[in-house]
């Protein structure tokens, strides 16, 4: 991860962006985490302004942390851990109309 960060670090590291920018009523389901190979590419597929984002050293190290955050209560879809070899950075956005998530 950034800067040799542990996992439960960097998984505390999308808590404290989450618990920055919700607002009242809003649960972590309303937070979308994913891995992709292209940060560019994913936030124009998705209509999206990320609130955290992360590099991972490799594919298998980005797949543990959005694992982490799906066991941690956050919507990571319905193919976690899928992507390319080349799928080292980790996002996260607020869900909004407009927003797409797939």
């Amino acid at each position: 991860m950034d800067g040799q960060l542990t996992l439960q670090d960097a998984l505390q590291a999308f808590v404290q962006a989450y618990l920055y920018s919700f607002s009242y009523g809003e649960t972590r389901k309303n937070y979308y985490c994913g891995i992709t190979d292209d940060l560019d590419r994913r936030a124009k597929e998705h209509n999206a302004t990320f609130i955290k984002t992360m590099t991972a050293d490799r594919f298998e190290s980005a797949q543990k942390l959005e694992q982490a955050l799906h066991d941690a209560g956050f919507d990571t879809g319905k193919q976690v851990g899928n992507g390319e070899e080349d799928s080292v950075y980790i996002y996260m956005y607020k869900k909004i109309p407009g927003v797409t998530k797939e």
